[in-house]
């Protein structure tokens, strides 16, 4: 595997795994391992950058899911 940062295969199968509710993010490097073929180090890291691209699309939300912001309601 490539050390580049979009893996299609991959991406869509986490989708699944988290939307599935198996394990949280943080348990799927194995599940990763066993399904693609790949050394727990590569999984890490696929699973990293997955994670890191997910914080970065996601709106900003406090604690209780509310946008954070200047937003208010008067």
């Amino acid at each position: 595997m490539k050390n580049s940062t979009s893996h299609p295969a991959i991406d869509r199968f986490l989708r699944q795994l988290r939307a599935g509710g198996r394990t949280n993010m943080y348990g799927a490097v194995p599940y990763v391992m066993k399904t693609f073929g790949v050394d727990r180090l590569t999984a890490f890291s696929v699973v990293c950058e997955w994670l890191d691209r997910q914080l970065e699309s996601a709106p900003t939300q406090d604690a209780a899911g509310k946008p954070k912001g200047n937003i208010s309601k008067h």
